[in-house]
């Protein structure tokens, strides 16, 4: 039996309706996006809805969370980007268009002078399974001297994450971004390696979302870091909704799809903290001298 499914979809954190023509089943394929449909309220959600601690969108405002940046385009803001070294930053292949250095730059900063992404630049990138929607940003050498780490240990479901971006405060009344830095804390719901995602979840209403209340990002947080642990263990990319259930479908740099990526700008002069943590839990061999060193505090819920 067929049928027809409005369904919502995340670009560059905007989200934009679909129709889409799905088999009705627990988990449906439809074209090479799986829609999972989810329905109730996961433990820890009852557990923890309400904490003022619990969101992104319109989150924790500050000055900076290190080694976090703003990228724009010639058209604005776009997204958001993590260094992972003194010379490359993490984001969304989404976030970047096809020229040779994405069309990327740092705000107030330097443009990236080369790119290394998964899939197809452009919001093409999410559609594919395994998800291929990473981009390694390159810039000069010394261009920073705060960056992040990717995780000692991969995550798994329950563990605590908390996730940053320069996005929009409203979700659902899709206003724009105001240039500032939020952070939010949520739970891991699920990891998949083979399919390279994480998903966190953000339960009960839409009106919690507008108000910051749940754990969601919005619009411009594409491409910021999802942290668990001491580092960093995959970026912003997607999401979905229902109509009591919204949550992020984002990358996961533990995988063979993230370290291919990873290794193919290391090939290229990028410095990147902590890779030998993927090729551990991948079962690979690690590499003699690969950097992993962090230079910035790990935030933690002040609520």
């Amino acid at each position: 039996m067929m049928l027809l499914k409005l369904k919502k979809e995340s670009v560059c954190g905007a989200w934009r309706p679909a129709a889409l023509l799905c088999t009705l089943l627990l988990s449906v394929s439809c074209g090479d996006k799986q829609v999972v449909k989810k329905s109730g309220m996961p433990e820890f959600a009852r557990k923890l809805s309400g904490n003022t601690c619990l969101k992104v969108v319109n989150g924790i405002e500050t000055a900076q969370v290190p080694g976090v940046v703003m990228l724009t385009s010639a058209g604005g803001m776009l997204c958001t980007g993590t260094f992972l070294g003194h010379n490359v930053v993490l984001t969304a292949a989404h976030c970047i268009d096809s020229s040779a250095n994405g069309g990327v730059r740092i705000h107030n900063g330097p443009a990236a002078i080369a790119v290394t992404h998964g899939g197809t630049p452009g919001e093409n990138a999410i559609n594919g399974r395994p998800l291929r929607d990473i981009a390694l940003l390159h810039f000069p050498d010394n261009t920073t001297a705060v960056w992040r780490k990717i995780a000692s240990v991969a995550p798994k479901a329950g563990d605590q994450l908390m996730v940053a971006g320069y996005g929009q405060t409203d979700f659902v009344n899709d206003n724009d971004p105001d240039g500032k830095v939020r952070y939010g804390f949520n739970k891991v719901d699920a990891v998949s390696i083979e399919n390279a995602t994480l998903n966190y979840e953000s339960p009960v209403q839409y009106s919690g979302v507008a108000a910051g209340e749940e754990a969601m990002s919005g619009r411009g947080d594409s491409g910021g870091p999802i942290i668990v642990g001491d580092g960093v263990v995959g970026l912003t990319s997607s999401g979905d909704s229902n109509e009591t259930l919204q949550y992020e479908q984002d990358f996961l740099l533990f995988s063979s799809p993230g370290l291919e990526v990873i290794e193919a700008a290391e090939a290229k002069g990028a410095i990147i903290n902590g890779v030998n943590h993927i090729r551990k839990t991948l079962g690979m061999t690690p590499k003699n001298g690969a950097p992993d060193t962090d230079t910035s505090q790990i935030l933690q819920p002040n609520c």
